[in-house]
């Protein structure tokens, strides 16, 4: 997949070091979402969503590339620049799992118990 013809011209007003890393991922077969305004860039900045995670980069902050590990609804890392006014970001992570309410009830009794016992050698 390459940059779509309506987004080049924004595309090209993102920094070099997020150009380079949007690029890479595309070659490696990751796929554009979206781009936008808007949260969480600036005014006058812009975003670009992923599908999936960016698998060139390291997940760290670099010299010229910033990493930040989020969990949003609606993305979950972000790699920035400097000024933080453009961004390239990862989907979000999937939903958790509903809590185990049996474990949480056999735990919470477990401890009734143990806390009786010990309050039963006092008294």
């Amino acid at each position: 997949m390459s940059i779509p013809k309506e987004h080049e011209q924004e595309f090209a007003q993102f920094p070099a070091v997020l150009r380079e890393l949007v690029t890479a991922e595309l070659a490696a077969g990751n796929e554009i979402a979206e781009f936008g305004h808007g949260r969480p860039a600036p005014f006058g900045g812009a975003y670009l969503k992923l599908t999936r995670a960016v698998t060139t980069q390291p997940r760290k902050k670099q010299a010229m590339l910033n990493f930040y590990e989020r969990n949003h609804s609606g993305h979950s890392g972000e790699f920035t620049d400097a000024q933080r006014h453009y961004f390239v970001l990862e989907p979000p992570l999937p939903p958790q799992p509903p809590p185990n309410m049996d474990a949480i009830r056999a735990e919470m009794e477990a401890r009734e118990r143990t806390t009786n016992a010990s309050r039963d050698l006092f008294y």
